[in-house]
């Protein structure tokens, strides 16, 4: 007979002290198929254990629970997980190196930077530094290299074959501008593999600029431009004048102040709209030193 107190009982008590019961026949020899038939249909009924995960099944006087996938289970499963890590896996990579290179690249034009308001500071104001339009004895070479730490070509055999190398390997070579022979090129000890640029300068416009290209994470690859290779201008003496001027296998617009401008300055449309990589290094420094979705990567 059911007391007041079995009647108050919460349900989930109900169906643990049903299971210990059904346990405990089972194990010592009391139990049946039936009562186990009922077993299963109570917990299904009430929802209280996993839906077809556990089997129980009489063998002598032992209670034998089985938890476990089959062998075709595994293998579906992980040919799932397989095939979804093929797809996604080549968009994650992607996505990583573009935030490796973007950091790259912001910590080379702040190293850049730096290193011209030093430059100054020893030499005096960029705009009487000596230079002319020939490789020899470069901006770069002259001013800015001494206030960073690294090797140049012109005391490095070794390094000035593989900068000769990699213009070849990467097509900048063609670039009227790349000379290795002549200029050198540099490996910073921060990573960034740097060929400098002769000096651009017009009396009558009244601009006087150098450049130079730089690879942010040295030889290793992609060699792309607008990925890991980007053009830099080291702005001397800017112009009062409005120009549009492509110089140095660059494109810079307006630059009316002194300092360190990227290739593609004030042309972010040529960059997005007409997919011109070489002048897109400007567009990465606008968003904020990162690759959007409308870069043309």
């Amino acid at each position: 007979m059911k007391t007041k107190e079995t009647k108050k009982m919460p349900l989930r008590q109900k169906f643990h002290n049903f299971c210990a019961d059904v346990s405990t026949r089972v194990l010592f020899g009391g139990g049946s198929l039936r009562l186990l038939s009922l077993f299963h249909k109570y917990c299904k009924i009430s929802k209280l254990c996993y839906n077809g995960d556990v089997y129980i099944h009489k063998y002598g006087r032992g209670l034998l629970v089985k938890k476990a996938f089959t062998l075709s289970e595994i293998l579906i499963t992980l040919g799932i997980i397989g095939i979804v890590a093929a797809l996604t896996m080549p968009a994650v990579l992607a996505n990583h190196q573009k935030k490796v290179l973007a950091v790259q690249t912001k910590r080379f034009y702040s190293l850049l930077s730096q290193a011209y308001i030093s430059a100054e500071l020893h030499n005096g104001e960029a705009a009487n530094w000596e230079g002319n339009n020939n490789y020899s004895a470069t901006v770069f070479e002259k001013y800015i290299f001494p206030e960073l730490k690294g090797i140049s070509s012109v005391d490095d055999e070794i390094l000035r074959n593989n900068c000769t190398d990699y213009g070849y390997e990467t097509g900048l070579h063609l670039m009227t501008s790349f000379n290795v022979a002549r200029s050198g090129c540099f490996l910073l000890a921060s990573g960034e593999l740097v060929f400098p640029k002769k000096v651009s300068s017009d009396d009558d416009d009244g601009y006087y600029l150098t450049g130079l290209i730089v690879d942010v994470n040295g030889f290793k690859k992609p060699n792309a431009k607008g990925k890991d290779i980007h053009t830099f201008f080291i702005i001397m003496r800017p112009t009062s004048k409005n120009l549009n001027l492509y110089v140095l296998d660059g494109q810079i617009k307006n630059f009316h102040k002194a300092g360190i401008i990227p290739s593609g300055y004030n042309l972010i449309e040529d960059c997005t709209k007409h997919k011109l990589v070489h002048l897109c290094t400007a567009k990465l420094m606008q968003d904020g030193w990162e690759f959007k979705d409308d870069y043309p990567w």
